[in-house]
């Protein structure tokens, strides 16, 4: 599924930035350095452990939203997978606007590179499957046309985080797709 997601027009797999190194990016990192394919990855920070397992000439630790992002980022990249940047799944509710906004940062700034490049890649957005909808009082599952009512700041920042992508990608050169993943295990 991943590889046919990051397949460029003649069939080559093209250059992909993952961009966090939390649950998901870890097994992104993995998937990809385990197939030998053509990826980097962006952090912000250093500490992440799947950093030990690949190359350091694949690393970027970048505090994006906090400092610029660094020149020639997006070039060779067809394809981006951000896993990054959000409160942590059992964040309370009560965690602030500032707390959320400040999650949202490198995403904007991200966004604002874009913008202000000629990039035309696919840009693939790790969100929630749950935490976005709320609480089922049914017990059955969303579907994913079912309204947004997140119940913790991670499902806000989630929410924001696709709202911010569907407003960038109007009008934009580049590909959005919204995975609501749940339950990674």
């Amino acid at each position: 599924m991943i590889s046919n997601a990051v397949r460029t027009g003649d069939g080559a797999m093209g250059k992909t930035l993952i961009i966090g190194t939390g649950e998901i990016g870890a097994a992104l990192t993995q998937y990809y350095e385990s197939r030998e394919l053509n990826y980097a990855v962006l952090t912000r920070t250093s500490r992440a452990s799947v950093l030990d397992d690949i190359s350091a000439s694949r690393t970027q630790v970048v505090e994006l939203g906090v400092r610029p992002p660094p020149a020639g980022l997006l070039r060779d990249v067809d394809t981006i997978l951000y896993a990054a940047g959000t409160p942590r799944p059992a964040a309370p509710l009560s965690a602030t606007a500032a707390v959320i906004l400040d999650e949202l940062a490198p995403l904007q700034a991200l966004i604002e590179m874009i913008g202000d490049s000629d990039w035309h890649g696919s840009f693939i957005f790790a969100s929630s499957g749950g935490t976005i909808y709320g609480v089922s009082e049914l017990g059955v599952p969303w579907n994913e046309t079912d309204l947004c009512f997140p119940v913790s700041a991670y499902g806000i920042a989630k929410n924001a985080a696709e709202n911010l992508l569907i407003a960038a990608v109007v009008g934009a050169r580049f590909k959005l797709v919204i995975a609501r993943i749940s339950n990674v295990i």
